[in-house]
């Protein structure tokens, strides 16, 4: 319960006593190489990093684990939409008029298409 209150609170990791030397060595290592990471992505402020996930909003092109990933248009529009606003929930009817830029007139399966091509 520690563990999942600690996270809950803004922790990036949480370890429990006793723990290994080596394990405390692991994780270090895995909080330089996600801040190396990640802060690689961070002096380019056109780009967006969801772990190997990269949005590269300068050039119009998503990688993932470093190789680009080909989307169609509406699909790069819906996958930056999304990104853009994490942790957000919205309703077809928010999704389509944002990302198509047209009134949501009826209910059909476009979006779901998209998706799930994602």
């Amino acid at each position: 319960m520690d563990k999942v209150l600690g996270l809950k609170l803004g922790a990036d990791d949480y370890i429990t006593k006793p723990f290994s030397l080596s394990e405390l060595t692991a994780r270090v290592q895995s909080l330089i190489r996600r801040y190396v990471v990640l802060g690689a992505v961070a002096e380019k402020p056109h780009c967006m990093a969801f772990g190997p996930l990269v949005i590269d909003t300068a050039h119009i092109r998503v990688t993932y684990n470093g190789e680009n990933v080909s989307l169609t248009g509406k699909e790069y529009d819906l996958l930056y939409f999304l990104a853009s606003n994490p942790g957000q929930i919205f309703t077809k009817k928010q999704i389509y008029q944002n990302v198509w830029q047209e009134d949501y007139a009826y209910d059909d399966n476009n979006i779901m298409v998209h998706i799930r091509r994602l």
